[in-house]
């Protein structure tokens, strides 16, 4: 998922593996394999797809990476107001698309490299935000 991904290996000894938002392990790098860490990050990608599918909001294609941008252009909001219904009404700490450039404007950017059900939390506080509108 990582272009970095192998620097994990070079730098880190160790690795906490997490199935479902739930602790499984903490394993040596050398006993965990780079498929087992892309499968749970695209697992998380899943969750986040099925959770949004049929809203305005869409989700970005991962391309190597664990961070996801969603478009939320369709709201209809300026960026201050997107950020606000963000933090107080979904009650997320997202990334200000703006902070990346003005092309980002109507973007927030999401974390996938997390536990399973910080994602599943995350997207039942978006979806019922989302319904409030």
């Amino acid at each position: 998922i990582s272009h970095r991904l192998d620097e994990l290996y070079q730098v880190a000894d160790r690795v906490t593996i997490m199935r479902d938002g739930c602790y499984v392990a903490t394993r040596e790098t050398s006993d965990v394999t780079k498929d087992e860490l892309i499968a749970y990050i695209d697992g998380n990608r899943r969750v986040v797809e099925d959770a949004l599918a049929g809203t305005a909001v869409k989700c970005s294609r991962l391309e190597a990476t664990y961070l996801m941008w969603l478009d939320m252009r369709a709201l209809g909001m300026d960026q201050k107001a997107l950020m606000r219904f963000i933090v107080e009404r979904a009650r997320l700490g997202l990334n200000d698309g703006t902070s990346f450039g003005e092309e980002g404007a109507g973007f927030v950017r999401l974390n996938l490299a997390t536990p399973r059900k910080n994602v599943v939390e995350a997207m039942a506080r978006l979806t019922a935000a989302l319904r409030t509108l």
